[in-house]
C-alpha cells in the first residue's frame, strides 16, 4: 500500500463516520431543543418549578453545544475531530485527488463532472487535480474563529444569568449557536462528498421521541 492510500485509508475508514456521527449527533442536539423549547411555550408559565426547568433546558442547551463545537475544533491528538482531519487533508491534498473521486462512479463522465462541479464550488485554487490546502487551511481557520464564537456566546449567556436570575431566557432561540452548528454541518458535508461522492443527509428525529412527555395512557 502505497503512503497516500494509507492516509487516504485512515482518515476515511478510521475518523470520517466517527465525526460525521458526532457532528450529526450536535445536529440532532439542537433539533431536540427546539422542539422542547416549543413545548416549553405552550405549557403553563406559574410556579417556581416551571421557571426553574425552563432555565435549566437553556443552561444545558448552551453548554452542551458550545463543548460539541468546541470539540470539533481540538487538535488534541487522542480527539478524533474535524479541526485534526483538515489539518490531515492540508498536509496531504493530492490524496483527494480527481482521479480518486471520479473511481468512485460507475459513470465516469458524472464522476468527472461532479468533481468539476465540487472543485468549482468549494476547493478550486491553483489547481484542479487534487484538492488546494490554502482552501482546506481557510476551512480550518474558520473553525476556529467558530469556536471562539460560540465560546464569547456561552459567557456572555452565563453571565447574564448569574447577573439576574430573576429574569429567565426561555424565549432566546441561541440563533448564534444554531448558525454555527448549521455552519459545522455545511463543512463536514462537503468533506464528506470528497471522500465517499455521495451526500450526507442531516439525522431526523424519531417521529414518537416526544410520547415520554405524554405519560401512560
Amino acid at each position: 500500500m502505497r503512503w497516500g492510500d494509507d492516509r487516504f485509508t485512515k482518515s476515511e475508514q478510521k475518523w470520517l463516520d466517527r465525526i460525521v456521527e458526532d457532528i450529526c449527533l450536535l445536529h440532532t442536539h439542537q433539533a431536540i431543543f427546539h422542539e422542547v423549547r416549543a413545548l416549553l411555550s405552550h405549557a403553563p408559565q406559574s410556579g417556581p418549578h416551571t421557571n426553574e426547568f425552563g432555565a435549566f433546558v437553556h443552561d444545558a442547551y448552551v453548554a452542551l453545544i458550545v463543548s460539541d463545537i468546541r470539540r470539533q475544533g481540538s487538535r488534541e491528538p487522542s480527539t478524533l475531530s474535524l479541526a485534526r482531519l483538515l489539518e490531515e487533508i492540508s498536509a496531504a491534498p493530492t490524496v483527494l485527488s480527481r482521479a480518486r473521486f471520479v473511481a468512485l462512479h460507475t459513470d465516469k463522465e458524472r464522476g468527472a463532472a461532479a468533481w468539476k462541479t465540487l472543485i468549482a464550488a468549494h476547493f478550486a485554487g491553483r489547481g484542479s487535480e487534487h484538492v488546494d490546502p490554502y482552501m482546506v487551511k481557510q476551512d480550518l481557520e474558520a473553525l476556529k474563529e467558530e469556536v471562539r464564537k460560540v465560546e464569547a456566546y456561552a459567557e456572555r449567556y452565563f453571565g447574564r444569568r448569574a447577573q439576574s436570575r430573576d429574569h429567565l431566557e426561555e424565549r432566546l432561540a441561541h440563533q448564534e449557536l444554531d448558525d454555527s452548528g448549521a455552519w459545522l454541518f455545511a463543512v463536514m458535508q462537503k468533506y464528506y462528498v470528497l471522500f465517499r461522492a455521495t451526500a450526507l443527509t442531516p439525522p431526523r428525529l424519531a417521529s414518537d421521541w416526544k410520547a415520554m412527555f405524554r405519560g401512560s395512557e
